[in-house]
């Protein structure tokens, strides 16, 4: 489920881009193209872009993109809920603690 509220278009699973947590900068777009969209909003809800997962990781190397696109995002929105210790000890390696629900307070 995760410790924030999700944006809609998340993919289901341990990673999320929390819901209103989105400066536009195009980040993890970037690092994470084949897992991360990015919603372009009609004129009629100008301002209103986002990104979100749009494919969970299939392995760990697709996990690791994730990660790259954490450090590279402007925001903290971008979030881990899951509790695979090898995940998480990545991110404790990595200090990203703070982006895992698991392990932020």
């Amino acid at each position: 489920q995760g410790k924030y509220e999700r944006h809609p278009l998340n993919e289901p699973g341990p990673f999320y881009i929390e819901e209103g947590d989105c400066i536009n900068c195009h980040g993890p777009v970037d690092k994470a193209r084949d897992l991360v969209g990015f919603f372009e909003a009609p004129p009629e809800l100008r301002g209103y872009n986002h990104c979100y997962i749009q494919r969970q990781p299939a392995n760990p190397e697709e996990a690791k993109l994730l990660m790259q696109a954490m450090e590279a995002s402007m925001c903290s929105g971008l979030r881990y809920c899951g509790d695979d210790p090898a995940i998480l000890e990545q991110f404790k390696q990595a200090g990203l603690a703070s982006r895992c629900d698991e392990l932020s307070d």
